[in-house]
């Protein structure tokens, strides 16, 4: 599952504030300090983190972690049923985490099996298929609670709940309804009919509500992300985390392999356990109520996939020393190094369902500027591969420029944090307070001739390194045609110049016909220009989808057989446009270079082999 909204009440500054995850899995919040960033991200963490409650009031503290001016009721109730959601019970003393997760599939009746979901979960995934949501709800004061959205039926106006009876209330209920156990779909064929199957058949011949119900939130862990929180304070149980993390993959059949092999062993240990019960009973019965006539347990023995302890080994040491023995630089750098293992193993694995959800508290803390570009790859990287990545930041690094709908500003409007969309690239840079001065120069920059050239770049790019021109730190830019390529050539160069040398940090990718030369110089074209490097089915296509016209290989080929270098008239493209203006079942001109033709192409280019060896020459000198 992944979180595609959460929203979090009274808590602190987060009055009430709403944190969108969507589609994406790369969220980036930035303000000023004091503004609420870091209390978001403790809200997931005071959601996933089982154990914790809120800090109470003391003789000797008076923390508080309730808002001062909580929600009423009303305002309360207004989120809910906005959301289609039935409102809980409320207390102004409280703070709410609520959670939506997306399914991103259906578990199998085999993985049921395997993974044992509670019955409670199981009532609340039957019917629902990938893509529909779940909704959990986290009630904090002085001890904590969960809750799910369920649907449960209500005699006397209390829920029944009868996933968390016993078997024996279960087949009397069975029986009241009137179901035979030959009705019930034993879902995996095996054995006797489980509590579940028993429940779900009651439950379809009554009339179930919408409604919220306390829910054992640890007992399914497994089945919602893994958290983390880093803040750059590396602890030890970090560390251990993120090495559990790493070396998941790798020993996560080897757990099921033991675990199966206990699971065999557990009906043994079962039937002693509860043979010492019953003698229990007999033994002591007379001191419990008449109306119990047995004992009996289920005795559940699972593995823990966790890293207990740490050591390293180093050049000035002939033993292992603990990670307890090491600083904090040391830490910090064990911690980077298994974030960049863990991305890239991730890469390439079949299994893109969300595992983990990461929050990190100014990651660029500590780092220097190479190495904080090399996290924020990594975590950019990790966030297409199972994870769910979300920062607080002070730096331009970790903000995703090509996707600034991820980027969230936080601004205290009455005292209050407000999680707002940045409008632009200027708007997220004037909230960290950075001037045009502090991030003039890119790394490179990339600059062609052409028009059509110039709109294709990142398209191409993406193709060949699944990412924007943008995350190499390169800059596009057009040196205006053949009539203004010379004059913006010297420009550019007299302007960073200045700052560096220009062979080092340019990049171009010229028409063939310019005759340019250089290391730093790539040039498209197979006679003239970029136009007569694509390739044939290309072109046919390109005519056929968008000007209902065909053309044969034969006469692309004539065409290239008539290109001239000294006569413009008889460029490709040229030649194309004139032969679909004297076509009788021309349905549209053929575009003119330039965006439109750059948008044509894209619709057909879609994989490497296709992109003119040219551009990839001229990307793997950006990298």
């Amino acid at each position: 599952m992944r979180i595609i909204n959460s929203w979090t009440m009274n808590y602190k500054s987060l009055k009430n504030v709403q944190l969108s995850l969507g589609d994406d899995s790369y969220i980036t919040l930035i303000g000023l300090n004091d503004t609420g960033k870091s209390t978001v991200l403790r809200s997931l963490e005071l959601f996933f983190r089982e154990g914790m409650s809120l800090p109470q009031n003391s003789e000797t503290s008076k923390i508080n972690a309730v808002s001062n001016s909580p929600l009423e009721k009303d305002e309360f109730d207004k989120l809910f049923v906005e959301l289609g959601l039935p409102p809980p019970e409320y207390s102004n003393s409280s703070v709410y985490i609520l959670v939506q997760f997306e399914i991103e599939k259906e578990l199998t009746t085999d993985e049921i099996d395997d993974l044992k979901p509670s019955d409670h979960l199981q009532l609340v995934l039957e019917n629902k298929k990938a893509g529909d949501n779940i909704y959990v709800l986290k009630a904090l004061e002085k001890d904590s609670a969960y809750y799910i959205l369920c649907n449960d039926v209500f005699e006397d106006e209390q829920p029944l709940q009868l996933w968390s009876q016993s078997q024996k209330a279960i087949k009397e209920k069975q029986s009241i309804v009137g179901i035979e156990d030959s009705s019930i779909k034993n879902k995996n064929s095996k054995g006797t009919l489980k509590n579940i199957e028993r429940v779900l058949a009651i439950y379809s011949k009554m009339d179930p509500e919408v409604c919220w119900s306390r829910y054992d939130f640890k007992k399914d862990r497994s089945f919602f992300p893994l958290f983390e929180y880093l803040d750059w304070n590396v602890s030890i149980e970090q560390l251990q985390n993120l090495v559990t993390t790493a070396i998941s993959t790798t020993i996560d059949q080897s757990l099921k392999d033991v675990q199966a092999l206990v699971n065999k062993s557990q009906d043994k240990v079962n039937k002693k356990a509860n043979d010492a019960l019953s003698e229990i009973y007999e033994k002591y019965s007379e001191h419990l109520p008449a109306s119990i006539t047995g004992l009996s347990a289920n005795i559940n023995m699972p593995l823990a996939k966790n890293t207990t302890e740490l050591f390293v080994s180093k050049d000035s040491s002939d033993k292992h020393i603990h990670i307890a023995d090491q600083g904090d630089g040391i830490k910090r750098q064990i911690g980077l190094g298994l974030i960049r293992a863990i991305a890239e193993e991730s890469i390439g694995e079949g299994n893109k369902d969300t595992q983990y959800i990461w929050v990190l508290d100014e990651p660029e803390t500590h780092l220097y500027p190479q190495a904080q570009r090399e996290l924020a790859d990594d975590l950019r990287q990790l966030s297409i591969n199972k994870f769910q990545i979300v920062a607080s930041t002070h730096s331009t690094t970790f903000i995703d420029r090509a996707h600034l709908r991820n980027v969230y500003k936080a601004e205290l409007i009455d005292n209050y944090t407000q999680l707002l969309t940045t409008k632009d690239t200027e708007d997220a840079l004037s909230t960290l307070g950075v001037k045009n001065s502090d991030f003039l120069f890119y790394d490179k920059f990339l600059a062609v001739e052409g028009a059509t050239e110039y709109h294709l770049l990142d398209h191409f790019h993406y193709i060949v390194y699944n990412k924007p021109l943008i995350d190499v730190g390169a800059r596009k830019i057009t040196l205006g045609g053949e009539s203004n390529r010379v004059h913006y050539k010297k420009i550019l160069e007299d302007i960073t110049g200045d700052y560096r040398k220009p062979d080092d940090s340019i990049v171009y990718l010229l028409d063939k016909d310019t005759g340019g030369s250089g290391t730093n110089i790539h040039l498209v074209g197979t006679i003239t220009d970029f136009e007569d490097s694509i390739a044939n089915d290309i072109w046919i296509k390109l005519l056929k989808n968008e000007c209902g016209v065909g053309i044969t290989n034969d006469s692309l080929d004539d065409m290239r057989s008539k290109i001239e270098v000294s006569k413009k008239d008889t460029k490709l493209h040229k030649q194309l446009a004139a032969y679909v203006a004297s076509s009788k079942t021309r349905t549209n001109y053929l575009n003119s270079k330039g965006e439109a033709l750059a948008n044509d192409l894209k619709k057909i280019i879609t994989n490497t082999s296709q992109i003119p060896q040219a551009f990839k020459d001229a990307f793997e000198a950006l990298h």
